[in-house]
């Protein structure tokens, strides 16, 4: 005989604790399945076999079933005397439970949930083998089947019509996906097969029983987002407080909406996330899908019955990261398993990714992307501070000007300063970063594959190696300084506010061949600190219609985010001045040139145009043109300058060169003085002896030969002697 008393102690007090809570549930389990096995032992008909229950039916089972009338075949037989024995039990467990004010989970779900008296059974059915091995030998007994470990809604049923009446309705509710009970198991892609309801296993979620037992602790797959603790921002203080307002009426109005997070700046990224949790006073948890892909279909479907039951029942933020799928089939996949059942919380989820592949998952979703600001001048500017704070920094390196010339995120600048530091200990032993350190580490941090469109020019050369007017040398500094001061200038005073076009500088560089227009470019992009790409024309320009525009746009589209300068040498070629339109090339022509100043006007940053014939250019497209700088062939003063100065002070030269003589007899380019220079070095090292006059003859010989000019002998004077 199955008694109340034999069970629970005569007790008014409240609770101790959740487990205490929870025990006297299992005591109510207990009496129920004590009852089931007592009947069951009774019915065996052969005791001795017992062992075998589950694993064969005997004749003398099949003839006790068929010698029982149809009315009678129930699972168990009521019995009213153990019906009121339950009744008590509840009344029990209700009291105590009444007088309880601290916090019982069990109590919290069934509120939440609104649990009826089998969904409270079932319950406890699934949380029972967690606590004691035991209850699946006695699950599997019961269910004559002792691989069934797991309780099922047949085992569900069966106890419940021990205390009350039942129909087929009980069986239909304990499975179906629409009701919150479901929220607290986990479903299996067996469970989606054509097995009876009957069978359907009852297998909660570990965050349920994690919560219900009072551990805090996220299943495997799920994550608390790791809050940030320091006081430095990344983004400005409106942004986080205008995010943090709009998640929170999104949140109010309870409706399924998804954010997208667009960028790589993960720090900043879980900045505001915890500056939004803390407005909320709720946790953000974690899914990264791309882990979750790697995963066997049934463990995809566990995680996201712990994720959906973290944020249905926990009330936990759920944010989603990296969600860059490339594949079409894991995209459709990652959609049915994880972005459907999330709409059906009506939960606001936040997203994280870089590119555009996260939009084909919210396809058909409401949702909506966010541009995650950089930092602006004075944040960057502390946050060099920090992160160069603890190593030694040479006097050329002024994290005031790197915060102005370098738009970058605080995870760019960490990596940065990080790389820098590696590449001075492999220059000195102090450690201590140069500038051409940072540099270096700015410019692989901003390193963008453009393919064959264009090639990356070392800048090599300072002010001092540009050998041109003053005047014009210093315009140049005037277009570096614009550039370098262009975020500053919008911050303070919204300059942009005014121009449609932005901040884009655009510089036109132009005169004849080998007057220094290449040096020019790499000095500029030398003193702003960037790198510069030449465009290769030929890879930009196509005969066919729209292909040019295509090409420019994956031009500009690569070098928005890196930084970098354009370099156009031989510009005439893609700039060519507009004609009035006759034919329809007339007009394919320019459309390509006024979509090429669309897009450098776009542009946020610097493109350098390059021409030795200035005349092709409209007025219209130099009225475009931020500024216009005109190269010059250099003057005897100038050619004895660079006749002087172009070799490295390591090559090895004759005291006796008339450096005077070759200036102001031969007027050549720059890039000519330089060609002719070079040649005799290699001249003079093959022969192992300094550079002198007798190699610089022959060097301009061949030069002049290759410019298909005639040197005459009486040029030369007494340096005739050494043509060859």
């Amino acid at each position: 005989m199955i008694l109340y008393e034999d069970y629970f102690e005569p007790n008014t007090e409240p609770y101790a604790s959740a487990q205490e809570h929870l025990s006297e549930w299992l005591l109510l389990l207990d009496m129920l399945l004590d009852f089931c096995l007592d009947n069951k032992l009774k019915e065996s008909a052969e005791p001795d076999k017992l062992m075998m229950k589950g694993l064969a039916v005997t004749h003398q089972e099949i003839r006790k079933y068929l010698e029982e009338p149809p009315v009678m075949r129930k699972i168990y037989s009521r019995s009213a005397m153990f019906t009121l024995q339950v009744e008590m039990a509840l009344a029990h467990i209700a009291g105590r439970t009444n007088n309880t004010s601290a916090l019982l989970p069990l109590r919290s779900l069934q509120k939440e949930l609104a649990m009826d008296k089998a969904e409270t059974l079932a319950l406890l059915l699934a949380i029972a083998p967690q606590q004691d091995l035991k209850y699946q030998r006695i699950y599997g007994y019961l269910q004559d089947d002792i691989a069934r470990k797991q309780p099922t809604v047949g085992l569900a049923c069966a106890l419940y019509s021990l205390i009350d009446d039942t129909d087929d309705s009980l069986c239909c509710r304990l499975v179906q996906d629409d009701r919150d009970f479901s929220r607290l198991m986990r479903r299996s892609a067996k469970q989606d097969s054509a097995e009876p309801n009957l069978l359907q296993p009852l297998v909660l979620c570990d965050a349920a029983y994690s919560y219900i037992v009072g551990n805090n602790i996220l299943p495997r797959g799920l994550e608390r987002l790791q809050l940030c603790t320091t006081g430095e921002q990344h983004l400005s203080q409106s942004f986080y407080q205008s995010f943090a307002a709009a998640y929170g009426t999104l949140l109010e109005k309870k409706e399924s909406f998804f954010l997208y997070l667009v960028g790589n700046e993960q720090a900043a990224k879980r900045q505001l996330l915890s500056y939004c949790a803390a407005a909320c006073k709720r946790e953000f948890v974690c899914l990264d899908l791309r882990a979750l892909c790697s995963l066997s279909e049934d463990e995809q479907r566990r995680v996201m019955s712990e994720l959906c039951f973290c944020v249905s029942v926990l009330g936990m933020l759920p944010y989603l990261t990296h969600t860059d799928t490339e594949e079409a089939q894991q995209c459709i996949t990652l959609r049915e398993r994880v972005i459907k059942p999330l709409e059906k919380l009506s939960a606001v989820v936040v997203l994280s990714g870089s590119n555009d592949n996260c939009r084909k998952l919210l396809r058909g979703s409401c949702s909506t992307d966010i541009q995650l600001p950089l930092p602006d001048v004075s944040m960057r500017e502390e946050l060099w501070r920090t992160e160069t704070a603890a190593y030694r920094l040479s006097p050329e390196v002024e994290t005031d000007k790197l915060a102005m010339q370098h738009t970058l995120s605080a995870d760019q600048i960490r990596r940065i300063v990080h790389a820098a530091y590696a590449s001075a200990l492999l220059h000195s032993d102090s450690g201590t970063i140069r500038r051409e350190d940072i540099l270096r580490a700015i410019a692989e941090e901003n390193r963008t594959d453009f393919g064959n469109l264009a090639s990356r020019v070392p800048a090599i050369y300072t002010w001092d190696n540009l050998k041109i007017d003053d005047r014009k040398k210093k315009l140049l500094q005037v277009a570096c300084k614009r550039y370098m001061l262009r975020n500053k200038a919008q911050e303070q005073w919204n300059i942009s506010s005014h121009n449609a076009y932005g901040n884009s500088l655009s510089i036109l560089l132009y005169g004849p061949s080998g007057t220094g227009k290449t040096m020019a470019a790499q000095v500029i992009a030398n003193e702003v600190g960037a790198e510069l790409y030449r465009v290769d024309i030929s890879q930009i320009s196509s005969k066919y219609i729209g292909e040019t525009e295509k090409n420019l746009s994956d031009l500009f589209d690569r070098a928005k985010s890196s930084n970098v300068l354009l370099f156009f040498d031989e510009a005439d070629a893609i700039f060519a001045k507009r004609t009035e339109v006759s034919t329809s090339n007339d007009k394919h022509a320019n459309s390509e040139t006024a979509f090429l100043l669309q897009k450098m006007e776009e542009y946020n940053g610097i493109c350098i145009l390059a021409t030795n014939f200035f005349g092709n250019f409209d007025e219209a497209m130099i009225r475009r043109i931020t500024y216009s700088v005109g190269f010059e062939r250099p003057d005897q003063a100038v050619r004895e300058t660079l006749w002087r100065e172009v070799l490295p002070p390591k090559v090895q030269l004759s005291p006796t060169i008339n450096y005077p003589f070759f200036a102001e007899k031969f007027e050549l380019s720059g890039s000519n003085i330089k060609a002719i220079l070079y040649s005799a070095a290699y001249m003079a090292l093959a022969e192992g002896v300094p550079l002198e006059d007798r190699h610089l003859v022959v060097a301009l010989k061949y030069e002049y030969e290759k410019l298909g000019r005639l040197l005459q002998a009486s040029e030369l004077g007494l340096y005739a002697k050494y043509l060859p």
